[in-house]
């Protein structure tokens, strides 16, 4: 039995919001820039040359925000979902600055 999307999203513990947001994505002391397609304070999805790696420790970096540390969970080709690592209090606030200032 396959998943089908909104099985998939009904499973994620919070709600996502769709945005087009220019980042930068560090991993293996590398940095590559990335777009963020959509964004919670559990996770995102962004767009980005990744090596194929099952939990490769990333930093999803937003200019003077900061960076917040997180996993990738899944990638398809240049599409990855990324799980944060961190606080969701702490992460709420930063990307209520990110969508206030930015």
């Amino acid at each position: 039995m396959s998943l089908s999307k909104v099985s998939y999203d009904d499973r994620r513990s919070h709600e996502r919001k769709s945005v087009l947001a220019d980042a930068v994505i560090e991993y293996e002391n590398k940095e590559s820039p990335c777009k963020v397609h959509d964004i919670s304070v559990g996770g995102a999805k962004i767009e980005a040359h990744l090596p194929p790696s099952s939990n490769l420790s990333v930093k999803l970096k937003f200019g003077q925000f900061g960076s917040i540390p997180a996993e990738v969970a899944w990638q398809h080709e240049n599409q990855h979902g990324i799980k944060f690592l961190g606080e969701p209090e702490q992460l709420a606030e930063m990307l209520t600055a990110i969508a206030i200032y930015s």
